[in-house]
């Protein structure tokens, strides 16, 4: 069965990083990044865009969910603001398809996290904002991996290992 892996966690610790590198190792695996799917200047959320986001992620999505080369769909998402609520009805618009969904949270202590936004360039407010937004990911059910001492390629192992053992 087709397994949607969905790459959780705070803002900058890492979860396109990680994405590229496990659409690299998973054969049969295709990669939807949500910024695609929200690619405006200037980006802002009204109800407009918002509606347009949902339909493009589950567009994306929906395609390659259905689509009988692609094993694994890989898709990263971030739970701040709008942003649960479009990831809800974007789930609601996926019911009917037979996948199984892997949610994995990755996460990493907050000054590896600031060091790593700041390695990324992000601005002092998109800094403070996703730092505030932290506590999100704290109880969430899905395994965790705290990816703090580990390199991409540690953190994408142990991803490829959580996969093999939802056989």
């Amino acid at each position: 069965m087709k397994k949607l892996i969905l790459i959780q966690g705070p803002n900058g610790v890492g979860k396109t990083t990680l994405c590229k590198l496990l659409n690299q190792k998973l054969m049969n695996s295709a990669l939807v990044e949500p910024d695609w799917c929200r690619m405006i200047n200037p980006f802002y959320y009204d109800d407009e865009i918002i509606l347009l986001t949902i339909s493009n992620m589950t567009h994306m999505l929906r395609s390659y969910l259905q689509c009988t080369s692609v094993q694994y769909v890989i898709f990263n998402y971030g739970f701040h603001g709008p942003r649960k609520e479009i990831y809800e009805q974007v789930m609601k618009n996926l019911k009917d398809l037979e996948y199984e969904f892997l949610p994995i949270t990755v996460t990493c202590d907050e000054e590896e996290n600031v060091r790593r936004m700041i390695k990324d360039y992000r601005d002092s407010e998109r800094i403070r904002r996703a730092l505030a937004a932290r506590s999100i990911y704290e109880n969430l059910s899905a395994p965790l991996i705290d990816t703090t001492s580990l390199s991409v390629e540690e953190t994408a192992a142990r991803v490829i290992e959580i996969i093999a053992a939802s056989y």
